[in-house]
């Protein structure tokens, strides 16, 4: 388990996870660690940018990849100062960061909500798990 997570945390992010990707068909969605970890000999190394999202997402379409960060709170936590920036990085960029809680069905019609904006932004492309990953 993750330094600062807790395992109904975990449980939230694999749940909204492997919902996403069933209702929102070509979306790409990846675990993002970020923290400290250390070597057998004690030297630490950081992972990530601290502020980062649980999950980010990619979505293809005809002007290239859409940019999606997903945070997962539970019970009454709220976001750091860092992931405030973090938000904000991403914002700026056109990208969508949404706070994902125990009730996320708002939250995956958002995300259609923004994949649907400019309908010229949407793609008819299929690319099968094996095309991607050169046909492992």
């Amino acid at each position: 388990m993750i330094k600062g997570s807790t395992e109904k945390h975990q449980q939230l992010v694999q749940k909204f996870k492997l919902y996403v990707q069933h209702f929102i068909p070509g979306i790409r969605v990846f675990d993002r660690v970020t923290g400290q970890f250390f070597t057998r000999n004690g030297k630490p190394v950081r992972t990530g940018i601290p502020g980062q999202a649980d999950l980010y997402a990619l979505y293809p379409t005809k002007h290239g990849m859409l940019h999606l960060e997903f945070e997962i709170k539970t019970g009454q936590a709220r976001q750091s100062p860092k992931q405030k920036a973090w938000q904000n990085f991403i914002e700026s960029n056109n990208g969508l960061y949404l706070i994902i809680r125990e009730n996320f069905h708002n939250e995956i019609n958002q995300i259609k909500e923004y994949l649907n904006e400019d309908e010229n932004r949407s793609t008819n492309l299929t690319v099968h798990d094996h095309e991607l990953y050169g046909g492992c």
